[in-house]
Order: C-alpha cells, then sequence, then structure tokens
C-alpha cells in the first residue's frame, strides 16, 4: 500500500497556511471515504430494514441508540491513544509510535472481549424501554440485533482502533481501501439475509446483525494481517514500567471522555425513551432521519480526525500555531461539506425519506424533521470538529464540561418539556437538537480560541 499523502514529511514545513490545507485534505478525504462506508453499514441496515417491515425498523430506534452508546463508551481508550500516536509521529519518535500503537492494540482487545459479556445484561437494559405504545416485537428485534453485534465486538473493536492509529500516524488512504471490500460484503449479505436472497434464509433484523459482524470480522482480518498483529508483538519489547507508563498515559487522557461520553450518552437514552413515549411512527420516522443525518455526522467526525492527527502532530513537533490553522482549515471543510448537506436536506427531502419507508404518516413526519435536521449542520460540523481537535491536544476536559451542560440543561430538559409538557412531538425533539448544537458550537469555539491546549502537557 503507498504511504499515505497525509503523512508528515521527515522536515517539518513552515507555517503556511495553504500548505496545512493541503495536509488537511488530505488526511480528510481518505477518512470520509472510509468513515462514509463504514457508516453505510449502519445506513444500509436502516434502509433495508424499513423496505422490510416498520417493526423492524422501530427495533433500531431501540438498539441503534444502545449499540451507539456501548460503541462510544468502550472506545474512549482511543482518545488518549491518538493524542499520544499522534503526538509521537510529530516527534519523530517511532519507538514511542510503536509502544502506544501496540498497548492500544491491546486495550482494545480485552475491551471486546469485555463487551460480549454485556449480552447477558441486554434483558435489563431493554426492560426499560418497556411501553404500551411500543409494539413488542420491536423488543423483540431489538434483542435479536444487538444479541449479535456485542458477541462480535472483539472484532469491531480491533478494526477500529486499527484504522484510528493508521490515522493518527497519517495513514487514512489503507482504511479507506479496506472499508470498500468491507462494505460491499456487508450489502449484499444485508440484502441476501433480510430478505433472504442468493440462497440465504429470511432472518429479517437478526440477518442485518449477522452482515454487520460479518463486515467487522472482515474488516479486522484484513487491517489485522497488515498493521496491527506484528505490531502487537512490539509490546513484549518494551520493560513492564514503559508499558505501564503507557496505559496510565492514555487512560490520564482518555478518563474524561469516558465521563464526558457517558454523561451524554445517558442523556441521549434519555431522550431516545422520550421519543418512544411519543409513537411508533415518531420512532421509526426518528430512526429513519438518524439514519441519513448519520452521513453529516460521518463527515465531521472525519474532518475531526484529520484535526486530531494534525494538532497533536504539530503540538508534538512544537508548531501550536501550525496545529490551530490546521484545526480552522479542518473546520471550514466539514462547514462546507455540512453546508451542502443541508442544502441536501432541504430540497430533497421527500425522496430521500421514502428510501425508508412507503408509510404515508412515517413519510410525512420524516420529511418535516429532516427539513429541521438542515438547521443543525453548521453547529454539528463547528462542535465536531473544535471538540476533536481539542482531545487531539490532550484537552479532554473542556469538551466534557460543554457535554455536561448541553446535555442535560439543554437537551434531555427542553425534551422533556416539548414532548411531555406541551406536546409537539418529534418536531419539537428536533428543534431542541438544533439548539443543542448551535449552543454546543459556541461554547465549544469560545474554548478553543482561548488557546490554553496550546500548551497542555500530556
Amino acid at each position: 500500500m503507498p504511504a499515505s499523502p497525509g503523512a508528515l514529511d521527515p522536515e517539518l514545513p513552515s507555517i503556511d497556511r495553504k500548505d496545512i490545507r493541503k495536509k488537511v485534505i488530505a488526511l480528510a478525504l481518505p477518512a470520509i471515504g472510509h468513515s462514509l462506508l463504514h457508516v453505510a453499514v449502519f445506513f444500509i441496515d436502516r434502509m433495508l430494514l424499513g423496505q422490510y417491515s416498520s417493526d423492524a425498523i422501530a427495533a433500531m430506534q431501540i438498539a441503534g441508540p444502545l449499540n451507539w452508546t456501548l460503541y462510544s463508551l468502550l472506545t474512549c481508550y482511543m482518545v488518549g491513544s491518538v493524542a499520544t500516536v499522534a503526538r509521537a509521529t510529530g516527534a519523530r519518535d517511532k519507538e514511542e509510535v510503536q509502544l502506544y500503537t501496540a498497548v492500544s492494540i491491546r486495550l482494545s482487545l480485552i475491551i471486546g472481549i469485555l463487551a460480549m459479556g454485556l449480552v447477558f445484561l441486554l434483558p435489563l437494559f431493554l426492560s426499560f424501554y418497556e411501553s404500551e405504545n411500543l409494539a413488542q416485537s420491536a423488543l423483540d428485534g431489538s434483542y435479536d440485533y444487538l444479541s449479535v453485534v456485542l458477541l462480535a465486538y472483539p472484532l469491531f473493536s480491533l478494526g477500529v482502533t486499527a484504522s484510528s492509529i493508521m490515522a493518527a500516524t497519517g495513514d487514512t488512504r489503507t482504511p479507506f481501501f479496506v472499508g470498500i471490500i468491507t462494505n460491499s460484503v456487508n450489502i449484499v449479505l444485508n440484502y441476501g439475509l433480510i430478505f433472504g436472497r442468493f440462497g440465504f434464509p429470511e432472518w429479517g433484523i437478526y440477518g442485518a446483525a449477522v452482515a454487520t459482524a460479518c463486515s467487522w470480522a472482515c474488516e479486522a482480518v484484513i487491517l489485522g494481517k497488515k498493521a496491527i498483529l506484528g505490531r502487537l508483538s512490539m509490546l513484549w519489547f518494551f520493560s513492564r514500567v514503559r508499558r505501564k507508563a503507557a496505559v496510565s498515559r492514555i487512560f490520564k487522557i482518555s478518563i474524561p471522555t469516558f465521563g464526558e461520553r457517558l454523561v451524554f450518552h445517558i442523556g441521549f437514552l434519555i431522550f431516545a425513551y422520550l421519543i418512544t413515549t411519543i409513537s411508533t411512527e415518531a420512532m421509526a420516522a426518528n430512526q429513519a432521519v438518524i439514519s441519513i443525518e448519520s452521513l453529516s455526522f460521518t463527515t465531521s467526525t472525519a474532518c475531526g480526525g484529520a484535526a486530531a492527527a494534525i494538532v497533536g502532530q504539530q503540538l508534538g513537533a512544537k508548531n501550536p500555531e501550525a496545529a490551530e490553522i490546521g484545526a480552522i482549515e479542518a473546520m471550514k471543510l466539514a462547514l462546507v461539506l455540512l453546508s451542502g448537506a443541508a442544502l441536501l436536506y432541504l430540497f430533497a427531502a421527500a425522496p430521500i425519506v421514502s428510501l425508508f419507508t412507503d408509510d404515508p404518516e412515517i413519510l410525512r413526519l420524516g420529511v418535516t424533521v429532516l427539513m429541521i435536521c438542515a438547521l443543525e449542520q453548521p453547529g454539528l460540523a463547528i462542535a465536531d470538529v473544535i471538540s476533536q481537535s481539542l482531545r487531539g491536544a490532550g484537552d479532554t476536559r473542556s469538551p466534557l464540561l460543554v457535554t455536561l451542560c448541553s446535555t442535560w440543561f439543554i437537551r434531555v430538559s427542553l425534551t422533556w418539556l416539548v414532548v411531555s409538557v406541551f406536546e409537539w412531538g418529534l418536531i419539537g425533539v428536533w428543534c431542541v437538537t438544533a439548539v443543542d448544537w448551535t449552543l454546543r458550537a459556541g461554547m465549544l469555539f469560545w474554548i478553543f480560541k482561548r488557546g490554553r491546549w496550546k500548551t497542555l502537557k500530556i
């Protein structure tokens, strides 16, 4: 595989905005491509399940947030991994890169194995969603989906860690090419196992989960063969003291991120629960719009990942001004791309939502909500890129504080009001999310411009 054009040259360039912009684009575009391919696993699941049955797509309103919450919490360590590997890359310290890569791979396998045990807690998790407005078939479908993907978590964790570490060192092309292969596997298996095509059994939502697990396995095997297992063996070339110190450093950076994500996802699960109290149609429409907006999340996250890598690398190279320019350029790129998505959501809402359902009520509600969703795209772009830039610098406390305020004082509180008091339904819920992202972006950008992250030691 050729070297990534996003990798830093042996000699550090002077501060040149055009040069840094090129580096951002070189890192971000393959990362966006890989992330879009990765989220296509999620997107295609929902689209095909929406065509399969309304109960199946409604089940993903429960399984989707739970799966996302587990993924987000269980991969917090990667924030510390990316920050340490990126700084070591910028400092041209190959030994440190090897150390933190090997430690991160080992952590991914351990955490992935522990995640498998959560399958025994699924009945407890799902019991919180029992409601007279929720069909039992939706709960059953959620259990079928989650029970499969949890058992595949070690493979998922390994693949995600591999791609994140590669991005931190400047290689976003390899994960992109691997993503093409794994996404192709997912499409074929999804269609075959959901509807019973190509000689496969008709398994519905269970089939979607099996297809997703197979795509994760494919990614883990390919990336493991190319870049992972050999580096894992490097772990034993370092002393026990250095290994423990590396783990401690990763967790020191990552623990505030765990707190941030825990706060956010508890709030998000309450948010998701409030939607289940509206109606099954609202749940299905919400899941369809979330699936569509996942393309925006993926794009902004990829731009943020590029920003985190460049910020970490430039700080490691003792070049904080270049780090700031890199973050700003990544933010501009995200704004341009998500503004384009906003226009698409506004002017092509009906044909897009119709990919997920032909139910007239769900379609009508989904179209309205998707148009509201367009309003939050600029805030999403700024918040995602800036928060990841701060994490790339090792500042994980500031995003924690912003998330704490935003989640509980804005999203959860206002959602409860619009659903339970004013009874504005799903439309009111999405108005709240637009306000949330806008205010969150403002707070994070103010923190970023203060510049304290430039002198942070990790």
